[in-house]
């Protein structure tokens, strides 16, 4: 076999059934091959951009690992922003991309870019395939990297020669030195948790911050276990909103500037912060907190960088949040509850009330980024943990549509509803056309202000600033018919209902212009 069946098989080999690509010149070994397959199914996108962010939505629901495919020059260059996404959300990805052949490498050829170079600081590891030897290792420990520790992308770039060549079986079979790969997770040093322990009991207004490496560990349970013993507060930062149930008496949620009332007061008047699989973000605005209030802080994380990167803990424990969080349950005193603010005192708008009464707990509710997402993070009722996908540390414009897409073809038979704004939504509109023609059901929620919300509202605190170029009066129903997909402008939750849950029980797309201007 050659290089390229080498890859197809390879990934049948790690359970692969759906990768997302587009394809192009340096890359076409890869998709003859591809198509061959009997077990992987390809989704062609519209952008490469677009099936990366499909394949990293993909992952975050699957419990696999994403895969995405692009050729050389700008199919690979239109990859990073995707790559770098899932980097800043730790989301378990592997890109494949092809390049130029070996002896044009380095002397600027037709589409050739140093691919591997620019993505350098935004995977775990990548790898660039200089002879046929390396290409089963290197495609074997993608894999390995991709899913162990604190989980994220990882880049293998496939000249068109080695794709092109033939693969000896001895070569096809090797596989990476599992000691020379940190694949493990850090062990935990059970002899810091009665130090731990002892902290949470000398407070009296302890307070937990959750962020997304609950849900990588699947800590979220544990966290409500140590909550309820210790009658404490629970905070989401944005990527771990969902992990605690809405209606929960304990949970507050989210801090930061574009936080919850309650989440802030609570961090405020807290004594001591038991921070689980959160890397402090300056958007959660602890570090403000902390100075301010003068309380103790005890940081849990599967990373040992994140650990005093931002805030210097007074205790910190290494290792599975799930496993120490459930440890420090069973040694920690019970207490009666401090507080008395409730995030459910705060108004639900009537979009979102329409959206969760019709489609329930078990939708996937996707967002862009903007005014739109923040919206969603306060107002919406998440019961089931995994359940809101969002672009959270990159801050990625145009996330939304390829991520709904990935989200879709991994649980066809679930509701995928994607909220997001009219800017956002420019960004990869084009992706309509994957929806259409791989008849994916999503509905699509456009929150149509004629601007840049946010953009707007930054600008206007600065008195001097003018509003230039954010203005704009497209109708999205429209649009959505051009692709031969339902369309409706609406103004209200009212209106939705009307037309929502016939979208719903028809299992067809459909893009509601929400005009809130």
């Amino acid at each position: 076999m050659n290089g390229a069946q080498l890859i197809i098989k390879l990934l049948e080999e790690h359970g692969v059934d759906v990768v997302f690509g587009y394809p192009g010149g340096t890359v076409l070994p890869v998709y003859k091959a591809l198509y061959a397959s009997k077990k992987i199914r390809h989704i062609r996108t519209s952008h490469e951009q677009g099936a990366a962010h499909a394949a990293d939505g993909y992952a975050r629901v699957s419990g696999k690992t994403g895969v995405c495919i692009a050729t050389s020059g700008p199919g690979a260059t239109n990859l990073v922003t995707g790559i770098a996404n899932a980097y800043m959300d730790s989301v378990p990805t592997v890109f494949i991309t092809a390049n130029v052949p070996l002896s044009l490498i380095g002397t600027d050829s037709f589409q050739e870019v140093d691919i591997t170079g620019i993505t350098m600081s935004v995977t775990k590891h990548n790898f660039m395939i200089k002879n046929i030897e390396e290409l089963a290792i290197s495609v074997r420990s993608a894999f390995l990297i991709a899913e162990s520790g604190r989980k994220g992308p990882v880049l293998i770039d496939v000249p068109k020669d080695i794709l092109e060549s033939e693969i000896p079986l001895e070569y096809s079979n090797l596989r990476p030195n599992l000691k020379n790969l940190n694949i493990k997770l850090p062990e935990l040093n059970f002899d810091i948790l009665p130090f731990a322990a002892e902290l949470i009991n000398s407070s009296e207004r302890p307070l937990i911050l959750a962020g997304g490496g609950i849900k990588d560990s699947d800590a979220s349970e544990s966290v409500l276990l140590l909550a309820e013993r210790i009658n404490a507060p629970i905070c989401c930062s944005l990527m771990a909103i969902g992990e605690i149930p809405y209606s929960h008496r304990l949970y507050v949620g989210s801090p930061g500037e574009y936080g919850n009332k309650a989440a802030n007061d609570a961090l405020k008047d807290c004594d001591l912060i038991i921070a689980v699989g959160t890397r402090f973000s300056n958007r959660t605005a602890v570090e403000k907190f902390v100075k301010d209030a003068s309380c103790k802080v005890i940081h849990i994380d599967t990373d040992r960088a994140e650990i005093k990167k931002i805030i210097q803990p007074d205790c910190y424990i290494v290792g599975d949040a799930q496993e120490a969080v459930s440890e420090l349950a069973k040694i920690v005193s019970p207490r009666e509850k401090w507080f008395s603010n409730c995030i459910k005192d705060e108004k639900t708008d009537d979009v979102l009330e329409t959206i969760h009464d019709v489609f329930g707990d078990e939708a996937y509710i996707v967002t862009d980024v903007g005014l739109h997402q923040m919206w969603v993070a306060h107002g919406y009722p998440f019961e089931k943990k995994g359940h809101f996908i969002t672009s959270g540390g990159l801050g990625t414009m145009g996330f939304g549509l390829g991520a709904a897409i990935g989200i879709q073809v991994a649980h066809p038979d679930k509701n995928v509803v994607l909220i997001t704004g009219d800017g956002s939504f420019l960004m990869n509109c084009n992706e309509l056309a994957t929806v259409k023609s791989e008849k994916l059901p999503i509905t699509i929620v456009v929150v149509n202000n004629g601007q840049l919300g946010m953009v707007k509202a930054m600008l206007k605190s600065n008195r001097k600033s003018k509003f230039t170029a954010i203005k704009s009066s497209l109708r999205f129903s429209s649009l959505a018919r051009a692709f031969k997909i339902k369309g409706f402008k609406v103004k209200n939750g009212i209106e939705l209902a009307e037309h929502a849950a016939v979208i719903k029980n028809k299992r067809i797309p459909a893009v509601f212009d929400l005009i809130r201007r």
